[in-house]
């Protein structure tokens, strides 16, 4: 009997991914009982799809761009952080680290594999819509349930509940509220790229749309900062990009936008949730910004902005080498000696520099910033609509972590999102290449 591994990887794929958006609704209310395990499940199924890809394609292909190096260099650099251990932190907290920086790596890899037409493309968007529909219905109920409801349960009893005013702050299927905003940091964009492709072809777009509208609504459901500015800051893109470079859609993107200000203004005035949800995150911004006058520092939208633009503030402490990977990880520290402790980081950049030392925080940047150029590239090098429409959102999501405002080292969602949005651009770069030689 032979194994057909190429639909082994694709059935790995596509139950890897469900897993990894499902994996709440077993933590939280399946099985509670077995949350911890529960959580090393999406590592054991990726980690046996990597097997099989490697099995099947046992040599990689020769490096074409410079991030592909950088990449490279990344890896050697974690690697060398198993003999640098100035802490004398167990080989757990290293393990801890390598799967933080690289575990999911191998996607931007096996997504091209995988999605080698637009049409599968378009089965993931709808598949997607589908779920999204249900969970953006959840968000909403959980907002207006008391936090003892079944619900509302979190995956951790230890865990507080986030709220705004008298509200919860919903996070869906979700195990925290910020792996639902980072959810909804992709999916709202690649909505709104997707109804303006799915007017290029004529089809209907009002499901999408009210999917927008619910997906914006669950945003302020949130009620967090930073993903509410950067969705507005990806939408106003988008819209210029269509606007500028896609003259076939202009008269569109004009009328959709008076239709969405409308619609949006409109619904504030009728809808109790929609009104009750932007006021309540309007309160959440001017309470923590009266906190921060009041002297309390990391509470002001610019202390939290700044706090994640200066990266290398420990650069001092730190050192070129950094104190080893895994040791400001939140689950280390009880192995770790107080020399860390000592320290009050909190965002990404800070805990990399950390970690990784000045040099590894200079490798990182470099490798962030040449992902994000070779997206840039692929975006401004496409000749077709189809291509720059399905490709726009996904690219925005390798410009996000460059300025570390977000975490994708820390965070697994936000980790695995970057490495799939890579992927995806570059098989849509590959069909579209593809179309044109067989033209």
């Amino acid at each position: 009997m032979v194994l057909n591994l190429n639909k082994i990887i694709n059935r790995l794929l596509i139950v890897s991914l469900i897993w990894l958006l499902l994996e709440g609704v077993f933590r939280k209310w399946l099985l509670p009982s077995l949350t911890v395990q529960l959580f090393a499940v999406k590592y054991a199924l990726f980690g046996l799809l990597y097997f099989t890809y490697f099995l099947y394609k046992p040599t990689l292909k020769k490096a074409k761009h410079p991030f592909q190096l950088l990449i490279l260099v990344f890896i050697l650099w974690c690697l060398f952080q198993l003999v640098n251990n100035p802490l004398k932190a167990p080989l757990l907290v290293t393990v801890f680290g390598y799967i933080n920086y690289l575990f999911f790596i191998p996607v931007f890899m096996i997504i091209p594999h995988y999605f080698t037409s637009f049409n599968q493309i378009e089965k993931l968007i709808n598949l997607v819509a589908w779920l999204s529909l249900a969970i953006f219905i959840l968000g909403i109920v959980q907002y207006y349930l008391p936090p003892d409801h079944f619900l509302n349960k979190l995956a951790n009893d230890e865990q507080g509940f986030a709220k705004v005013t008298t509200f919860i702050r919903s996070n869906s299927i979700f195990t925290f509220v910020k792996n639902y905003n980072s959810y909804l940091l992709l999916i709202v964009p690649l909505f709104i790229t997707y109804v303006f492709y799915r007017i290029r072809h004529n089809k209907s777009i009002l499901g999408y749309a009210l999917l927008i509208l619910l997906g914006m609504l669950n945003m302020f459901i949130t009620a967090s900062r930073l993903p509410i500015f950067l969705s507005g800051i990806f939408i106003v893109i988008i819209f210029i990009y269509i606007l500028f470079q896609i003259s076939q859609l202009r008269k569109s993107i004009i009328i959709i936008s008076l239709f969405s200000l409308t619609s949006i203004t409109l619904l504030y005035s009728i809808s109790s949730t929609f009104q009750q949800s932007v006021d309540g995150f309007i309160y959440r911004v001017n309470m923590t910004e009266h906190i921060a006058d009041q002297g309390v520092e990391g509470y002001s939208a610019e202390d939290r902005i700044t706090d994640r633009l200066t990266i290398f503030k420990f650069s001092e402490e730190a050192g070129w080498l950094g104190f080893g990977i895994g040791t400001t990880y939140q689950g280390t520290g009880f192995f770790l000696s107080s020399k860390r402790s000592d320290i009050k980081f909190e965002e990404e950049g800070e805990r990399i520099i950390l970690e990784l030392g000045v040099i590894g925080g200079i490798i990182v940047l470099l490798m962030r910033l040449f992902i994000f150029l070779y997206g840039l590239s692929c975006l401004i090098k496409s000749k077709s609509v189809n291509s720059a429409l399905l490709q726009l959102p996904f690219a925005l999501q390798l410009m996000v972590p460059l300025f570390f405002l977000n975490s994708i080292t820390f965070s697994y969602i936000d980790n695995f999102i970057y490495w799939f949005s890579l992927g995806i651009v570059i098989a849509i770069s590959n069909i579209e290449e593809k179309t044109q030689i067989e033209s």
